[in-house]
């Protein structure tokens, strides 16, 4: 069921063409290392789902600008997100 909502964000697009997704409130409990491959990502919202962690790929995001992180159940965040 998560994979399906996940999917759904991302219809047709190939993943280097996704610049801004928003996965907010869809009750998501964790994201799959294979999203530190969505090079392209400037914008990112993840509020309102239930994450208690983040993929250590999320380092590998370097276009990020945006990321939304609110009411999730996160008590740390990856490294490279940090500094």
């Amino acid at each position: 069921p998560q994979k399906e909502k996940i999917r759904g964000q991302f219809k047709d697009k190939k993943l280097e063409d996704i610049t801004e997704l928003d996965l907010g409130s869809l009750d998501l409990e964790a994201l799959p290392e294979s999203f530190g491959d969505l090079n392209n990502l400037t914008h990112l919202h993840l509020g309102n789902n239930k994450l208690s962690s983040l993929p250590e790929s999320f380092g590998n995001l370097e276009a990020l600008e945006m990321l939304y992180l609110n009411d999730n159940k996160l008590t740390a965040l990856p490294e490279a997100i940090e500094g």
